[in-house]
């Protein structure tokens, strides 16, 4: 419950301070560009409000009090839990799916207590699921007319209850999970200067405004940004082909940053992973740095370090990119070696004399000598160091060491 209580407060909040961040950046700018410095605060007042909403749910929804009974939007008060608990939904790999009635009529309840029922519902279905493994987690929370009525029912993909624990959910304090006190449903009695416009930076976070947030900081800076609103969404297209660096949300719908960041890894996709998160913890960012992440942010960040990342990302790869273009090209020379150039390079390259090569190959010293300047010649190496540099980067035999 308290990591999604943060994930709902940080999300706004980092887009709050992201987007007064690109703001002030945008001003800055000689001359400053007042229609985008606009934007970022309009959408940083947007995100306040936000937040002060989250905040005013959860205290209504955390408050005891006395039950006070009011004409409720049924529909809404799913909509509130579904959205309050959507970090545990997305951490359990739930996928929801709702039908509420467009012609469900106000009832009358306590708000607060219809929510509890609710949440405990939706929990007690993400516990049900934790331990499916052969089949999707599902769930799914209809809304129906019944009368004067409205009847909500949940359902989920779990185990079930044989017919004895089933007679005993409404006992209070009835439990079938290992650890903790049951609640038995118990309220049913009651009621830097980065100007290369060629680099991009893709961003991959579900949270739609933290996405422009991100956006607008990154464009501050005169870089490009492409937004994606998940992992499985930025795998549709090619991998990048110019310097680029991946700013990634550690929480994705269907594929987890480090889900997606192993993915790339098992696809020899290089592209340097900045995670940011809204709730991460030590043993999380262990794991991703050791997987090789640039960076780990918790969210709200200071902008200078993300900017800080996204250019030390940057120039890592564009290192890559040449050191892979280099190689492309020494690939290219090595090809064009004769067999027989190719069999005398790498014993060249290990030291052994051109008499010696003679013997083991059969030839002539003379013969060896001739294929040893044609190789040196092809592979534009100046000296025999630069030939044993060249045969070492691409792995050829006799330069090991």
């Amino acid at each position: 419950m308290a990591a999604s209580i943060a994930h709902e407060i940080n999300q706004p909040l980092a887009a709050v301070v992201t987007n007064g961040s690109a703001s002030l950046r945008w001003l800055a700018m000689k001359p400053p560009n007042l229609e985008e410095a606009r934007g970022a605060v309009t959408r940083a007042v947007q995100e306040a409000n936000r937040a002060g909403e989250v905040i005013t749910r959860i205290r209504a929804l955390l408050t005891r009090a006395s039950p006070e009974m009011r004409s409720v939007n049924a529909n809404e008060i799913v909509r509130d839990v579904l959205s309050l608990t959507s970090n545990e939904l997305l951490k359990g790999g739930v996928t929801v799916r709702t039908e509420l009635a467009a012609d469900a009529p106000p009832v009358l309840g306590d708000r607060i207590q219809l929510q509890q029922v609710i949440l405990n519902l939706v929990r007690n279905a993400i516990d049900a699921m934790s331990t499916i493994g052969d089949r999707p987690r599902e769930l799914l929370i209809r809304s129906a007319k019944d009368t004067n009525s409205v009847l909500i029912q949940i359902e989920d993909s779990g185990s079930g209850l044989d017919p004895e624990q089933a007679e005993r959910i409404f006992e209070p304090f009835f439990t079938t999970k290992p650890q903790g006190l049951g609640m038995g449903h118990i309220a049913k009695s009651r009621r830097s200067p980065m100007t290369d416009r060629e680099d991009i930076v893709f961003v991959i976070d579900d949270d739609a405004s933290m996405r422009e947030a991100l956006n607008s900081l990154i464009r501050s800076v005169g870089l490009r940004a492409e937004l994606f609103g998940s992992a499985k969404e930025f795998l549709r297209q090619s991998p990048p082909s110019v310097p680029s660096c991946l700013v990634v949300d550690i929480r994705l719908p269907g594929m987890s940053g480090l889900e997606f960041q192993r993915h790339l890894a098992e696809a020899d996709v290089r592209t340097p992973v900045i995670f940011i998160t809204a709730h991460g913890d030590v043993p999380m960012s262990v794991r991703a740095m050791k997987a090789g992440a640039v960076e780990f942010l918790t969210k709200p960040f200071r902008d200078q370090d993300l900017l800080d990342a996204i250019q030390l990302a940057l120039e890592s790869d564009r290192a890559r990119l040449q050191r892979e273009a280099q190689l492309a090209v020494l690939r290219h020379r090595f090809d064009s070696l004769t067999p027989r150039e190719r069999e005398v390079l790498p014993l060249v390259v290990s030291g052994r004399l051109n008499k010696e090569i003679a013997k083991k190959l059969g030839t002539s010293e003379i013969t060896i000598k001739m294929h040893r300047a044609s190789a040196m010649r092809k592979m534009q190496a100046e000296s025999l160091v630069d030939l044993v540099k060249m045969a070492a980067r691409l792995g050829l035999p006799g330069t090991e060491s």
